[in-house]
C-alpha cells in the first residue's frame, strides 16, 4: 500500500488519457436525442395530418448551429463551438441536447461549474435522459462531488435505452466508489468496465488502487502489468511509463 499513499484518486488521474475518445462517442450519444421538428397525427384508417411546428425555421436554425458546434469541437475550436451553441439556445430556449453538448465543451475549457450548470439545465428539460445524467456524473466526479456522481451514474442504468455507454458508467461510477474508499464496489464497476472493453487500461489501473488498498498485492500487480501491456499497444507512452514505474516499486 505503501507506494500509492502519494497517488490520490483525484481527476487528474487515470481519466484523461482517454477524454478524446469520450468527447466523440458524448457525440453521438447526445446527438441521438434530438428531437423532430414535426409530428405526425394519424386517425385508424385515415391518411395522416401534418401538424406543422410555428417554430420550424428558428427550431432549423437552432439545429443548424448545434451541428456547427459539433464540426468545430471536432477540430477543438471549443470557443467557436459555444458562441454556436449560445445561439441554438437563443433561438431554442428548450434545446436539452444543445445545453448538454455545451457543457461538455466548457469542461474541455476548465469550466466545470458553467458544465454542471448546463448539465443541471438539460436533465430538467428531460428528466429520464440517459446520457444527460452520464455526462453529468462524469463533470461531478471531476469537481470531487463523488456521491452526486454515483446518484447520476446509477440513473443512466436506469434511463438507457441500449448499452453503448455501459463501459463509460461502469468505470465513471468505479472511480467514483474508489475515491469513496468502496473498494468492493469499485472493483466489481471496473471489472464489469473490462468485460465490456477489455482494452482499457485506465480500468486496469484503477481496480489495481482498489486491489493494494484490499490487501491484494498478486491481483493489483496483475492488473498493472495488464494495463502497461494495454498502453503499450495503444502506443500511450506517457501512461505505460508511468505503470512500469510502479511495478518497479513491486520487485
Amino acid at each position: 500500500m505503501f507506494f500509492f499513499s502519494k497517488l490520490s484518486t483525484s481527476n487528474s488521474v487515470g481519466i484523461h488519457p482517454f477524454r478524446r475518445t469520450i468527447r466523440f462517442l458524448l457525440i453521438a450519444l447526445l446527438g441521438s436525442s434530438i428531437c423532430a421538428c414535426e409530428v405526425m397525427v394519424s386517425s385508424s384508417g385515415e391518411s395522416g395530418v401534418k401538424v406543422e411546428n410555428p417554430n420550424k425555421e428558428s427550431d432549423g436554425k437552432a439545429e443548424a448551429y448545434y451541428n456547427s458546434a459539433i464540426s468545430k469541437s471536432k477540430t477543438q475550436d471549443n470557443k467557436g463551438a459555444i458562441a454556436d451553441l449560445n445561439e441554438a439556445i437563443r433561438l431554442k430556449p428548450d434545446y436539452a441536447v444543445a445545453y448538454g453538448y455545451r457543457g461538455t465543451v466548457k469542461s474541455a475549457l476548465g469550466d466545470e461549474q458553467g458544465a454542471l450548470a448546463d448539465h443541471n439545465e438539460a436533465i430538467r428539460l428531460k428528466p429520464e435522459d440517459a446520457p444527460a445524467y452520464l455526462v453529468r456524473g462524469m463533470t461531478r466526479n471531476r469537481v470531487e462531488d463523488f456521491k452526486g456522481a454515483i446518484d447520476d451514474l446509477d440513473k443512466v442504468m436506469r434511463f438507457k435505452t441500449d448499452q453503448s455507454a455501459d463501459f463509460l458508467t461502469y468505470y465513471h461510477r468505479g472511480f467514483a466508489k474508489l475515491s469513496l474508499k468502496d473498494l468492493k464496489g469499485a472493483i466489481a464497476d471496473f471489472d464489469e468496465t473490462i468485460r465490456l472493453k477489455p482494452d482499457q487500461g485506465n480500468a486496469y489501473y484503477h481496480r489495481s488502487i482498489a486491489k493494494i488498498e484490499s490487501g491484494d498485492t498478486p491481483g493489483a500487480k496483475a492488473d498493472l502489468q495488464k494495463a502497461a501491456e494495454v498502453y503499450k499497444q495503444q502506443g500511450n507512452t506517457d501512461e505505460y511509463g508511468r505503470v512500469i514505474k510502479l511495478l518497479e516499486k513491486f520487485s
